[in-house]
């Protein structure tokens, strides 16, 4: 980031349908802002310049009935196949490090915000756990995590 944090940043990190986000949304119970990339990627689907290059990449087999991206329809596409995905990865990725580095700024001018967590599937791959002050580990027995 180009400013010094002013704010503690707490990563939370765990496996699939884990509780992550559970954890995170306690957080704001106390004062916190959550970073959430599941959340950005989803609104980035909406925005012109992420869906051109997707449509680009994957043709309009993955628009629904009124043009936008299904992600249904993009999901059974990528996870099905290791390139597609990667090659989703390399448009989403950066456009969601770079919303949530602008979340990040914004939260660390708002007084009232006490730290900022970071709920990002993908936290210690993208090399942003070295940005946290605390992580958390969340986990829970397999038959209770959700899908």
């Amino acid at each position: 980031m180009d400013n010094p944090r002013k704010k503690p940043i707490i990563g939370i990190i765990g496996g699939v349908g884990s509780g992550k986000s559970t954890v995170a949304a306690e957080f704001t119970k106390l004062g916190c802002k959550v970073v959430d990339a599941d959340k950005i990627a989803h609104d980035l689907l909406e925005e012109k310049a992420a869906r051109e290059k997707i449509i680009d990449l994957f043709g309009e087999i993955v628009l629904d009935s009124t043009g936008k991206i299904d992600s249904k329809k993009l999901a059974d596409i990528v996870f099905a196949d290791a390139d597609k995905l990667s090659s989703l990865n390399k448009i989403i990725h950066p456009l969601v490090l770079g919303r949530a580095e602008e979340l990040i700024k914004q939260y660390n001018s708002q007084n009232e915000v006490k730290a900022i967590v970071l709920d990002m599937p993908l936290l210690v791959e993208v090399g942003w756990a070295k940005r946290c002050d605390k992580l958390i580990f969340v986990d829970c027995k397999r038959q209770l995590r959700v899908d």
